[in-house]
């Protein structure tokens, strides 16, 4: 590691001392990580405090328990959300009643129709994958950005192998052309291409073995 980047660690977030008083550290990175999907599927919604509540909840799919802090001089500079394939279902459904709860017309067809517009640009899990379900750095991250970047994901890796992991797997924008050349670069390859027809967003499938 370069002496530029050697005041970084990573930490999860939920043993940040009173992280629930800063996740408006939290809430930038994590909407700019899949910023189409969240602005379909949070129509009506409060962006901000939806994600918050969401990473409050322990069966959440960005529960503070799954999120990895990347922190670079004191601050949160991003980070990842990762957790074993059995689990990104049980935990993306939990999101979707969550919010359904949260609706003003719980039986709205057109909140119906953005949901299973959105679910199938997700592709297959394998038992034994560990999925990223977000991974970015904060918006206002200007300098050594690529350093950062390639930093937090060599914590994927060495956090997936910690955890027994055979294959990485994660879904992204294809329009995210930094995330998707990082990936590349990690060796990340295609193993789908998923397209919401009615919002327009389309998802690289990719994986990487360990």
């Amino acid at each position: 590691m370069s002496d530029s980047l050697r005041h970084i660690l990573f930490i999860m977030a939920h043993k940040v001392p009173a992280i629930e008083e800063r996740l408006y550290q939290l809430v930038p990175w994590i909407y700019r990580c899949d910023r189409r999907y969240f602005e379909i599927l949070l129509t009506g919604h409060h962006v901000g405090s939806t994600l918050a509540r969401w990473m409050k909840r322990a069966d959440a799919e960005i529960a503070l328990s799954r999120t990895r802090l990347l922190i670079a001089d004191d601050r949160v500079a991003g980070g990842f959300c990762a957790m074993a394939a059995r689990e990104v279902v049980p935990r993306r459904e939990a999101d979707i009643l969550d919010l359904i709860h949260h609706s003003d017309d719980p039986r709205s067809p057109e909140l119906r129709a953005r949901i299973k517009d959105l679910i199938p640009l997700f592709g297959p899990l394998k038992r034994r994958d560990l999925y990223i379900s977000k991974l970015g750095l904060s918006p206002d991250i200007a300098s050594q950005k690529h350093a950062l970047a390639e930093a937090l994901l060599h914590e994927c890796v060495g956090y997936a192998m910690g955890q027994g992991a055979d294959r990485l797997r994660i879904d992204v924008d294809e329009t995210d052309q930094f995330v998707c050349d990082l990936l590349n670069d990690f060796d990340f390859k295609p193993i789908g291409r998923r397209r919401a027809q009615v919002s327009e967003i389309t998802y690289l499938n990719l994986a990487r073995p360990l």
